[in-house]
Parts: C-alpha cells; structure tokens; sequence
C-alpha cells in the first residue's frame, strides 16, 4: 500500500478533531518541556499536527509522506526523501543507461538523469538515517561507474560499448587479474618494452 493511500485511510475525517486534541497537548504539557529559543525536529510528522502547535525557535518535519508539505505550517521546514523510491529511480537509470550494452550518447544521458536524482536528495553534509547514507553511497558509487565507462572507450568482458565493440590491447593494464609476479613481469615487458629496457628484476618488486 502507498503511504499515501496508508495515511488517507489512517486519519481523514479527522483532522480537525485531533488537531484540537493536540493543540491542548502542545499547550498544557509538551510546551513546558521546550523552550521558545530551542529547535525542534518531529521525526515521521504525519499531518504535522504536534510540530504545528507546539512554539520554538526553529521548527522542522520530516515524513516519508510527500503530503507533508500540504500540513506544514508556514513557519516549518519540510524535509520530505522517500529512500525506496529515489533507489528505485536509481536501479532504473542505470539498468538502461549502464547496463550490459553502453554507448557514449546513453552513458551521457544517465549521467544527466543522474545529476537531476542528485538534486532531489537534499542531503549534501548530515544523513538523518542509515537508508539516507546507504543512498547517498549509491549514488555516488552509480557515478564512478558511468564516468569509468565513459573513459573506458573499449569492449571487454562485461563492459560492451556499442560505439568502441573492439577490445584495446593497450588498456590491458587497467583489467584486474589474478596473476603471478612472473606472469605480470611479463605482461609489462610485452607492453611497455622501450620503457622496461634497462630494468632489473628488482625494479619490478619496487613497482608492484
């Protein structure tokens, strides 16, 4: 069930019966806890009923539920980020733009998706949430990513660009391999041979 159609089932009809409810809470024994200079954060706010009438300094609510904004009043700041659903948005903009077959035009496109997500997540320093972190850690995961395959103007293995379908024996050194010293010797030497030419063998154990 959405959580608007949750909250819709939860509490209409009712609105101004408990706003008068909470109104009398706010007044009579939650205000005496809260001075007028303190900030107050009212976590899963709902219709904003008790960040409404309770009086501070600075006020803010934070709901899940994009309808919040419509309950605040004018003097609340509204913090509204479903974490479920910016993933989802995620998971859909690189399927399609860095999934098994990349081209620079789609890569180009999903990184521009990817900037217009970013700035619906209006979390640039403090997360208020573990769902929070582990999003913000996504996306710029998502980024490096996309702008790894946009350099990456080759085929190889599970990266496959429509526009570069031909492997780049020259960008073999950046594949990740598990290898012996002696083997990874010899790739060098095969490589860069004018370059390695007046190495010893324990040159390489320095450069490794």
């Amino acid at each position: 069930m959405e959580l608007k159609e949750l909250y819709n089932n939860r509490f209409r009809n009712e609105l101004q019966k408990r706003n008068s409810i909470w109104k009398v809470l706010c007044n009579s024994f939650f205000q005496k806890l809260i001075m007028s200079s303190s900030s107050v954060l009212d976590i899963a706010a709902g219709e904003c009923l008790f960040i409404n009438n309770i009086q501070a300094s600075k006020k803010f609510a934070f709901d899940l539920n994009s309808d919040v904004v419509n309950y605040a009043d004018k003097e609340v700041c509204v913090h509204n980020c479903s974490c479920f659903e910016l993933k989802e948005k995620l998971k859909s903009i690189m399927w399609r733009g860095a999934g098994i077959f990349r081209s620079e035009e789609i890569l180009e496109n999903s990184l521009k998706e990817l900037e217009d997500l970013k700035s619906e997540f209006h979390r640039s320093d403090k997360c208020i949430s573990k769902q929070e972190y582990e999003f913000r850690n996504m996306l710029t995961v998502a980024e490096m990513v996309i702008m790894s395959a946009l350099k990456r103007k080759e085929s190889r293995g599970a990266h496959c660009r429509t526009d570069f379908s031909d492997t780049n024996e020259k960008a073999v050194h950046t594949s990740l391999t598990r290898t012996s010293l002696e083997d990874f010797k010899k790739i060098l030497k095969k490589q860069y041979s004018a370059n390695f030419a007046g190495f010893n063998d324990s040159d390489f154990g320095a450069a490794v």
